[in-house]
């Protein structure tokens, strides 16, 4: 198996206040404790090293420059 990944760990709060100031307003979460899992994972990264092994190194578009393109994407 693969990891299709930056080997970059972003927080949803980061992702969340970038998409926020695009939009040119505060985006308000609130988390429904039905739904949080006892056992929820806090932090997830993946590795790109096998990845990079196998194709060589690729160009990767920041974070940012990723959620502005699909904000300003228009919808199917």
């Amino acid at each position: 198996m693969i990891n299709i990944c930056s080997g970059k760990s972003h927080s949803l709060q980061e992702v969340v206040e970038r998409v926020g100031k695009m939009a040119g307003y505060a985006i308000q979460v609130k988390v429904n404790p039905t739904f949080v899992r006892k056992n929820e994972v806090r932090s997830l990264l993946g590795s790109a090293e096998l990845l990079r092994s196998i194709i060589g190194s690729w160009n990767m578009p920041p974070l940012h420059d990723t959620l502005e393109w699909m904000y300003h994407s228009p919808l199917p």
